[in-house]
C-alpha cells in the first residue's frame, strides 16, 4: 500500500472539482486507483485507527481478568469494533477454548499463558 501525502490528496480532488474529472479518469491522470479516489472523495484525510501495541498488554490482561466475556460486550467496553478486536485476538494469540467434559465451558485464553503452564 502506497502512502500519499495530505497535501497530494487535497490537490487531487481539487482538480477534480475544478475540472469537473470523473474520479475514473482522475484515477488515470494521478496514477492511483480508482477506489481510492473514491474512498479520498469521501474523506481525504488518513486516519489510522485502533490500539496501539503498547495497549496490546492491555488488552490482554483484560482477557486474563475476564475470560468468560463474550466478544461483543468486550469491544463494546474497550472501545474497539468487533472485527477489529477479531484481528487484535488473532495477532496476539488469543483464542476461545470449549471443555466439553461436565460442567462445559467456553472460555477466552492467552496462548502464552498455555505455554507457561506446560513448561511448569
Amino acid at each position: 500500500m502506497t502512502k500519499y501525502s495530505l497535501e497530494f490528496r487535497e490537490n487531487v480532488m481539487k482538480r477534480i472539482k475544478e475540472e469537473n474529472l470523473s474520479l475514473v479518469d482522475a484515477s488515470k491522470i494521478f496514477g492511483i486507483d480508482k477506489t481510492t479516489a473514491k474512498r479520498w472523495s469521501i474523506n481525504p484525510i488518513y486516519k489510522k485507527t485502533g490500539p496501539k501495541p503498547k495497549d496490546y498488554n492491555m488488552i490482554k490482561e483484560d482477557v486474563r481478568l475476564h475470560p468468560y466475556e463474550g466478544l461483543h460486550k468486550r469491544a463494546k467496553k474497550l472501545k474497539l469494533s468487533y472485527k477489529g478486536l477479531c484481528g487484535i485476538f488473532r495477532k496476539i494469540g488469543i483464542v476461545y477454548r470449549h471443555r466439553l467434559q461436565y460442567p462445559p465451558v467456553s472460555k477466552w485464553i492467552v496462548l502464552e499463558d498455555l505455554k507457561n503452564e506446560k513448561d511448569n
